[in-house]
């Protein structure tokens, strides 16, 4: 049977990520070179530069809570991609390992029933990966872009709140400015959901690995029983170091994500119940709600997905024709039981893990947040 190419699972990832020069060629990071120089100006002017100034706006209305949660709720989102793009670019490495590692003769779907069922998980994968998070995000982006020209006031305003060292509402500024801060938005949504996406497909694989371990368990027989059975505790190792290493790269992010999304949902409902309702800025915060929402649901979703995949192994294991074994054989069978005993769980530094659990409880906190803002703000 042909060999799958992991990297698919990928390849429009990389390809966005190499435009917004955050995939360089090869097994390597940067180096001394032109893309480097590129990836270094776009993040600088696309992303540090407009969160700097986004901070530095907060700082100036802080007094005012309307204003404060007008600005802050965005900074916070373009700040944690900031770290994420941080910390993607110091493990770079490690992920181009990860392609490595997937490629591997060991992760290989076996049968053509395995590569069906790994065809129609990563069918399902895009699907609810991006006609879910692209198609409410770009809603999101779309809206933001021209609320500020659908507002009938007099007033001229821009599609984010930042302080500029001059005046920016007048021309020909002011249109410089729109169109600068409509890339930047626009810059920093494209990375945050190409490293969001590829997170949960290393999640999804690590699930698929799941289902291919338990098919070849079920369909063990007594042809070279224990051989196969070897090399599927060989298997269950290998899905467990790729999975702590996938931890172990996402630890920063993960966190970041519970505690960025969880914060700027609560504000932005607060936002809900201070704007006109039913208008444009109305709309574009309500999506803006459902796509941070999503954002979130898709990490415990895929992580939810592993635990559920994995503490199947140990009843796959008993699924197969183990009672004629000889006794050697049985031994090897406790020590794969033993081993998937406790299903594999993706967490931040094993204090938040992703699952719908988890989930409820952030939209909880949300809520809850949402509320003291809400109590702060009544009047005396």
């Amino acid at each position: 049977m042909e060999k799958f190419n992991w990297r698919i699972t990928f390849r429009i990832n990389i390809f966005l990520l190499r435009i917004l020069g955050l995939w360089p060629r090869g097994s390597e990071t940067y180096g001394r070179n032109l893309y480097t120089l590129y990836a270094t100006f776009a993040a600088t002017f696309l992303m540090n530069c407009p969160v700097f100034l986004q901070i530095v706006n907060v700082f100036i209305v802080f007094p005012n809570l309307e204003k404060l949660s007008a600005a802050i709720f965005i900074t916070i989102i373009e700040f944690l991609s900031i770290i994420k793009v941080f910390y993607f670019v110091r493990n770079m490495r490690m992920f181009k390992k990860f392609l490595i590692i997937l490629n591997n003769d060991r992760f290989q779907p076996k049968t053509l029933k395995q590569k069906n069922f790994l065809q129609s998980n990563l069918n399902y994968f895009w699907k609810i990966t991006y006609c879910g998070l692209w198609i409410s995000s770009n809603i999101v982006l779309f809206l933001w872009s021209i609320i500020p020209i659908l507002n009938n006031s007099e007033e001229r305003r821009l599609p984010v709140s930042v302080w500029y060292p001059f005046d920016p509402i007048i021309d020909p500024f002011y249109q410089i400015t729109y169109l600068y801060q409509i890339l930047s938005i626009y810059f920093v949504a494209l990375v945050t959901l190409n490293i969001d996406a590829l997170i949960t497909a290393l999640m999804m694989c690590i699930g698929v690995q799941c289902d291919i371990l338990c098919d070849d368990l079920r369909n063990l027989n007594s042809t070279d029983f224990n051989k196969k059975l070897v090399d599927c505790i060989k298997h269950h190792k290998e899905i467990l170091n790729f999975a702590d290493h996938c931890n172990r790269f996402c630890n920063i992010i993960v966190m970041g994500q519970f505690f960025a999304n969880g914060g700027s949902i609560a504000i932005t409902l607060f936002r809900l119940i201070l704007v006109e309702p039913f208008n444009s800025e109305f709309y574009s915060l309500l999506f803006y709600v459902g796509a941070a929402s999503f954002e979130l649901f898709l990490y415990c979703w895929f992580g939810n997905e592993v635990e559920v995949k994995s503490s199947k192994i140990l009843y796959a294991a008993f699924e197969s024709n183990w009672t004629e074994a000889p006794l050697a054989t049985k031994k090897n069978m406790i020590i794969l039981t033993m081993k998937s005993r406790k299903p594999i769980k993706m967490s931040s530094f094993n204090v938040f893990y992703l699952s719908l659990d988890t989930y409820v409880q952030v939209l909880r906190a949300s809520w809850s947040y949402f509320a003291l803002l809400n109590k702060i703000n009544v009047p005396k």
